[in-house]
């Protein structure tokens, strides 16, 4: 079970427990199912809690809970605009007070009142010439009504800062930290206690701690510095952080931090930018580490700052950190393969395989060996079969049917020391696909989307292929496969065919769920299977797209 599940489960539990009708009028909750009488202090938590569940995972009540939690607002609202004239009573309007006014606010906001509306209106008014007030059913001394309060302000938008000309959250602050936080001896720590109070100094700790540090409940940034590194003096060493995500969507990545070496100390902790050497600003960064005549580890870290404190985010900027190991040796290493795979083609058309890239990393070092094996026996350099030299690492081959294999590059320096890149494929086909396309898309939780895709094919050869079966064999990390095979048919040269897709009945023949939350990498892969000349072939590890 998920948290979109229990959420899902929550929604309809709160539903369907809304109290069932009596004198008064259809209403909302108290204290168990279908009471017959809500109070407008319990009647805010079933509110708060679907408010949350649409806001975060797009799950809304029923819209008949909406119009009975509206008629109960209206009946328990006192009259008048002087007095307790606009502020919320408890289970009938005798009286009101701050705490269930600052209720009636926050379930107005779930009903989907206008802030402009004449009954909102005038709670802010009651809420406003009651500010300051410090009696028991008051404001500032009673922890309960504070947090109602902060929900209302929160949930509708009200600047921290303006509540009608009121800094509500810096009184807050200023009495919270100054008046009612104290030291306990026995427990070794410090406790907030209201004047007047509901419970215990645990309950008005936890409404302090929430009204001061909003930001607690918040998901955070995740850094993801990259994995360790093994190189050599003098080697340009890459480092990138955009695998790093926030865990809230509604939030963005805001600042990349690259601290070269820990044992120094975070050049941000002295100072706005990092001396030369020190480090680096960017999703990016690169350095250059020093041979000391024996081999050195150093942590290099990753501090990723979202965009808090911004109009797109006003609340307080969160940060996170992630660090990996650089060993910088003097040792002696083997030249490093490099090729132009993996290949995809056509039959017939001549494939260039071309491992001139590839590279010694030692100085004064040279690579005096290039070797290929195109048939995957483990014999290397055999003419025609692992293709024919044009120029230092390169060879071409022409395969006249379409097939599939492995290639293998290998590479050897002066002093014999050798290295080989790993089977790369090779995949010699007649149908490859040349379109994606979305169809339709269904949410599927809190972060994942199913999607329906059309696929489009296309023979790129120049001989006809009957029963074409194309299957999505890899997808990229932040996918996984649904539905995965389609039936095409007959494809003459040059022409095209689309995989089939309803938006309608939300069916597809190819179809997958993104994860919003995975970082994006990996590639699209397929298999085509068909017969051509009479002959059936299977060619499997074809790119995302044709050559």
């Amino acid at each position: 079970m998920t948290l979109y599940d229990i959420a899902i489960d929550t929604k309809d539990y709160l539903v369907w427990s809304q109290g069932d009708a009596n004198s008064c009028v259809r209403n909302g909750w108290r204290y168990w199912e279908h009471s017959a009488g809500p109070d407008n202090s319990a009647n805010q938590w079933p509110a708060l809690a679907l408010a949350e569940a649409a806001t975060r995972w797009g799950i809304d009540a029923n819209p008949v809970a909406k119009t009975q939690q509206d008629a109960w607002l209206t009946y328990s609202q006192y009259p008048g605009t002087t007095g307790h004239g606009g502020g919320f009573c408890y289970t009938s309007c005798g009286s009101s007070n701050y705490a269930r006014t600052a209720a009636g606010v926050i379930d107005h906001q779930w009903v989907g009142t206008p802030i402009g509306d004449s009954r909102v209106q005038r709670a802010l008014d009651y809420l406003e010439r009651n500010f300051f007030t410090t009696a028991s059913d008051g404001n500032t001394r009673n922890f309960y009504a504070m947090y109602g309060f902060y929900k209302a302000m929160k949930l509708y938008g009200i600047p921290d800062d303006n509540f009608r000309g009121i800094d509500w959250t810096q009184e807050y602050t200023n009495w919270l930290v100054n008046s009612r936080q104290f030291t306990h001896a026995t427990y070794k720590g410090s406790y907030f206690r209201g004047i007047y109070n509901w419970f215990n100094q645990d309950f008005d700790t936890y409404v302090a701690l929430a009204i001061l540090a909003p930001e607690v409940a918040s998901l955070p940034p995740v850094a993801q510095a990259g994995p360790d590194q093994s190189v050599l003096p003098g080697t340009v060493v890459n480092f990138d952080g955009s695998a790093s995500v926030h865990t809230d969507p509604t939030k963005a990545l805001f600042v990349y931090r690259w601290d070269f070496d820990a044992s120094d100390g975070l050049w941000w902790e002295a100072g706005p930018f990092p001396a030369a050497g020190e480090g680096s600003v960017g999703v990016t960064a690169s350095n250059v580490y020093p041979d000391t005549g024996a081999t050195a580890n150093y942590t290099v870290t990753l501090q990723v700052t979202d965009n808090g404190g911004t109009p797109a985010n006003p609340d307080p900027a969160m940060t996170d950190s992630d660090s990996l190991n650089v060993e910088v040796g003097t040792f002696q290493v083997p030249p490093v393969p490099v090729t132009n795979g993996p290949w995809a083609a056509i039959p017939g058309v001549p494939v260039t395989f071309d491992g001139s890239a590839s590279f010694d990393p030692n100085p004064g070092d040279t690579i005096v060996s290039y070797d290929w094996d195109l048939d995957g026996d483990g014999i290397f350099n055999e003419v025609p079969d692992d293709g024919t030299p044009v120029a230092p690492g390169v060879v071409t081959k022409t395969f006249p049917a379409p097939t599939s294999g492995v290639a293998t590059w290998r590479v050897t320096d002066n002093h014999g020391a050798s290295a080989s890149s790993d089977a790369e494929f090779i995949a010699v086909g007649l149908a490859y696909v040349t379109a994606y396309e979305n169809c339709w898309v269904t949410r599927t939780g809190r972060f994942t989307y199913h999607y329906g895709m059309i696929i489009t094919v296309e023979n790129i050869g120049d001989a006809e292929i009957q029963n074409l079966e194309m299957t999505l064999t890899g997808v990229p990390d932040n996918r996984t496969i649904v539905d995965g095979m389609s039936l095409l048919g007959t494809l003459a040269p040059a022409a095209q065919a689309a995989t089939a897709c309803d938006p309608g009945a939300k069916t597809a023949d190819i179809s997958t769920i993104l994860n919003r939350r995975v970082p994006f990498g990996g590639t699209w892969e397929w298999k085509a299977e068909f017969d051509s000349d009479g002959t059936h072939y299977v060619i499997p590890n074809l790119p995302p797209l044709a050559p």
